[in-house]
């Protein structure tokens, strides 16, 4: 079998949730691709709602409607940054949504060399969203954005100041020096 510490971490982290909350577990999946964690907060919870994240128009047109019949996701088409706004996202310039897509354009150019192209994205802090919301507690946060997880983190200083936030979980990545 897999295995994912995504998955690991999702499993354990619920059976704790389960046993701490009275009303809906508040899941925010920030660069949520095609859903893959969002269906693993279903298939671990019945009591929640999913506040999924994801910029690159066609990724989020595919997750939006893998869910469209569970009023239990809410599908935001945007990227989650420091300040609500716009943002450049790159993408390989052959492709209709990668799972690769990032703000930093030397990911394709360095990293993996390939041709890019760039699309105005509108970008969101959490902070902002929140209160626009009016979500007074958050459960969980999985942040996968590639690199760009202290943009999120700083789009998220008053939630994280306030104690808003249960638990945040994210991937990193060891490289040789």
């Amino acid at each position: 079998t897999r295995y994912n510490g995504e998955d690991y971490f999702l499993r354990r982290w619920a059976e704790v949730a389960r046993g701490r909350s009275s009303g809906p577990v508040i899941v925010f999946d920030v660069g949520a691709n095609e859903g893959d964690f969002c269906a693993g907060v279903a298939k671990e919870l019945r009591n929640f709602q999913v506040h999924a994240f994801e910029p690159h128009p066609q990724t989020a047109a595919r997750l939006k409607q893998r869910f469209q019949y569970d009023g239990r996701f809410i599908v935001n088409q945007s990227a989650v940054a420091s300040s609500t706004g716009h943002i450049t996202l790159y993408d390989y310039d052959d492709t209709d949504g990668s799972n690769m897509a990032s703000i930093f354009q030397a990911t394709f150019e360095d990293i993996y060399p390939h041709k890019s192209r760039g699309l105005d994205i509108a970008a969101m802090s959490l902070d902002d969203y929140v209160e626009r919301h009016d979500i007074a507690h958050i459960d969980l946060i999985k942040i996968d954005v590639e690199g760009a997880e202290k943009l999120v983190l700083d789009g998220a200083r008053k939630i994280i100041a306030e104690n808003r936030i249960d638990a945040i979980q994210f991937e990193f990545k060891i490289g040789r020096a």
